[in-house]
């Protein structure tokens, strides 16, 4: 709520941490949203529109119709990073007025400090601005994409990646400890198995029984290499394919997209390549389960013969 000292005002602002697939028939949709909310005001049709758009390459423009908004060429240099659409009254500081901005905050500068997604709302009549509010906020839901380098940014996200992260060491321990605890295991085993042996008769040499103790001792009494390059190579491995599945992630399915011109083609074929990719991966994995449970299936009814 913004007092003024002229009359008192209502607004709505609110932004989003989402990326975005804005096409052509949403931001139409947008438009014929703000155009009837707007209308719902005093001001009726005596109303003004106006639409800003920042490119790659720096410069900025300010179409006079939605029409030439859509028939940028929007690619390369000239592919757009931002797009603002406002209707407001024709006063020198107007009453009522509904913006909507869409960005690409990770091409611009302070781009931690910037929001993909906002719109405010602003009149006189705070019932007006509260539905108008509700209904941006149910038409931008349709828009909003899962965008994951905006993790860091969301509330608690950065503790959430450090406390990921931190959890790698532990599990580092677990695993170390893990395969320690499987090596004494197998020095018991060895040490039962001598035992019986002895008992059986089949051991009778006390220099022998005692050399083969005393070689289980010191075997057991050494951490096992393997035990600690395993986890190492565990976690090596996953934190591998997590950083090359972000990468691959936001490569193939961009988060921020204005969704017409040269670049529908482009953000078309990237998906295709995506799917096709992460598609392969899934069956290679399945197969490999598949066949790993094959052939302990098989191995099992060779044994059980």
């Amino acid at each position: 709520m913004l007092p003024t000292t002229k009359n008192l005002k209502t607004e709505s602002i609110k932004k989003y941490s989402s990326g975005f697939a804005l096409t052509e028939s949403e931001l139409r949709r947008l438009h014929e949203l703000l155009v009837q909310q707007i209308k719902r005001t005093p001001i009726g049709d005596e109303f003004k529109t106006s639409y800003e758009l920042k490119y790659r390459n720096g410069s900025v423009a300010y179409p006079a119709t939605l029409d030439d908004v859509l028939a940028q060429e929007n690619f390369g240099s000239a592919g757009i990073l931002r797009l603002t659409m406002e209707v407001f009254d024709k006063e020198e500081k107007p009453s009522n007025m509904i913006g909507i901005q869409f960005r690409n905050p990770t091409e611009e500068e302070s781009a931690w400090d910037l929001k993909p997604i906002s719109f405010n709302a602003r009149g006189e009549d705070r019932d007006w601005v509260f539905l108008t509010s509700s209904q941006l906020d149910e038409r931008v839901g349709k828009i909003a994409r899962f965008s994951p380098d905006r993790l860091l940014s969301r509330k608690g996200g950065l503790g959430t990646m450090l406390t990921l992260f931190s959890a790698l060491p532990l599990l580092f321990l677990a695993m170390m400890f893990s395969g320690i605890y499987q090596h004494s295991l197998d020095a018991v085993r060895r040490l039962d198995a001598l035992e019986g042996n002895w008992k059986a008769g089949n051991l009778k040499d006390p220099v022998e029984a005692s050399i083969q103790i005393g070689r289980i001792g010191l075997e057991s009494s050494r951490i096992p290499i393997d035990g600690m390059l395993w986890p190492l190579m565990v976690i090596f491995g996953v934190f591998f394919a997590l950083v090359v599945s972000w990468f691959c992630y936001k490569h193939f399915y961009p988060s921020y997209n204005f969704l017409w011109g040269d670049y529908l083609a482009v953000y078309e074929k990237r998906r295709s390549k995506g799917n096709i990719l992460f598609v392969g991966i899934l069956l290679t994995l399945a197969l490999g389960i598949l066949v790993n449970f094959i052939s302990k299936r098989i191995g099992l009814y060779r044994f059980g013969k």
